[in-house]
Parts: structure tokens; C-alpha cells; sequence
């Protein structure tokens, strides 16, 4: 059976596709190579917040990579005193491309992410059952 100039074409821009996919995989992969170890907080809210106190804090450390996902301990204190602690949180969110300065991820040194790690343990250690 005799190829088209259209199917041609076709199989041409689907292996352009193929390559380039594997090029930016390639490339962000590194990138999220090069975020390990790094700190972050984010202004976090739930829907809707109406003012200041509507707001907390999330902390997140990257500790790995898995597939296109980095791999985040994250907790956090919402404005209701409840506090949420994810191991290998898999964040799509947080990459080497949403690190600018318009980003609502701050970057954050690792003494900055530890002390607030400590208190957090502190307050936990603090509950009497």
C-alpha cells in the first residue's frame, strides 16, 4: 500500500512529538533532580479566605523524585489548629519552573525548615492524652 503525502507527514510530526517529549522529560527530570534537599513554605488558605487569618504556612522539603512527581514531607497548621503531616507527598505543583519570583513557593534555607519542624514536634510532644 502506497504512503500518502498526508500520512507521511502524519508519521513524521508523530516522531518529531515522540523525540521532543523525550527531550523535555529528559530535561525537566534533571531540574527536579537539582530541587532535593531544597525548602520551600507556601501561603496556603482554604477557598475563599476573607483576611489575614485565613492563612498559614506550609512548609515542604523535596526529598526525592518519582516519575514526572516530586517526592515532598510537607506539614502545616491550618488557621483551625489542625495539622497535617504528608511523607512522599507527590507534587506536581512545586517544580524548577514555578520557582520564580512571582511563585507562591518561597524558598526557605534548611534551618528555617528544621526549626519549624522542631516546634511542630514540640507542640505534638506537648499533648497530654
Amino acid at each position: 500500500m502506497k504512503k500518502t503525502r498526508e500520512s507521511e507527514l502524519v508519521e513524521a510530526i508523530e516522531k518529531a512529538r515522540d523525540e521532543l517529549s523525550k527531550i523535555r522529560s529528559a530535561a525537566h527530570a534533571k531540574q527536579n533532580m537539582e530541587l532535593i534537599g531544597r525548602c520551600f513554605k507556601y501561603r496556603n488558605s482554604y477557598s475563599l479566605p476573607e483576611g489575614p487569618g485565613d492563612y498559614w504556612w506550609m512548609f515542604c522539603k523535596v526529598t526525592g523524585v518519582e516519575g514526572d512527581a516530586l517526592l515532598i514531607l510537607e506539614f502545616q497548621t491550618d488557621k483551625y489548629g489542625e495539622t497535617s503531616i504528608k511523607k512522599d507527598s507527590r507534587n506536581l505543583g512545586l517544580e524548577m519552573s514555578h520557582l520564580s519570583e512571582s511563585s507562591n513557593y518561597i524558598p526557605i534555607g534548611n534551618d528555617e525548615f528544621q526549626a519549624e519542624w522542631d516546634s511542630l514536634i514540640g507542640r505534638l510532644q506537648g499533648i497530654k492524652i
